[in-house]
């Protein structure tokens, strides 16, 4: 689209801005994203659903911004998608059972619970957000999910 994209830097985020009406009408007609409020509204398109590449991609990119990497027990993670969309989390649970990862429904969630599935799903889907990267990191070194404070001592560093 020929677009220069806009970095901001707030409260420890950096967020990065295009703005483009052409943008916005290609990825509604061509993905389907839903524009405006997406309440119950929001799926995973078909032809990412169809593209393992694009599926990994898709949910890297939602894992980065609605999920997270934390505590289950003293000595296991878990990895955790979240919306308030209940087909929304069951599209997402499908998707990474297609994936060939063992993913529980509960409430407004989507888990990986398996310990060996964690490593494969860092492989696989790759996140890129730095909170969860440092967070496994220090997980895959002592076995332990730091807390909050035990993160920030090590983004710091």
């Amino acid at each position: 689209f020929g677009l220069e994209p806009t970095f901001v830097t707030k409260n420890g985020a950096i967020r990065c801005l295009i703005y483009s009406k052409e943008l916005v009408l290609f990825l509604s007609e061509k993905c389907k994203f839903v524009i405006g409020n997406r309440k119950n509204k929001t799926f995973i398109p078909k032809v990412i659903l169809k593209n393992e590449k694009l599926l990994c991609a898709y949910l890297r990119g939602l894992f980065d911004t609605d999920g997270s990497f934390h505590r289950k027990r003293e000595n296991s993670g878990v990895v955790e998608y979240i919306s308030c969309s209940p087909n929304f989390l069951n599209q997402i649970k499908e998707a990474l059972i297609s994936l060939g990862f063992k993913a529980s429904l509960s409430g407004k969630s989507v888990y990986i619970y398996d310990q060996k599935q964690l490593d494969t799903f860092f492989k696989l889907i790759k996140p890129s957000n730095i909170k969860h990267t440092i967070k496994y990191q220090i997980f895959k070194e002592t076995r332990k999910v730091p807390t909050h404070k035990e993160y920030v001592k090590a983004a710091i560093v």
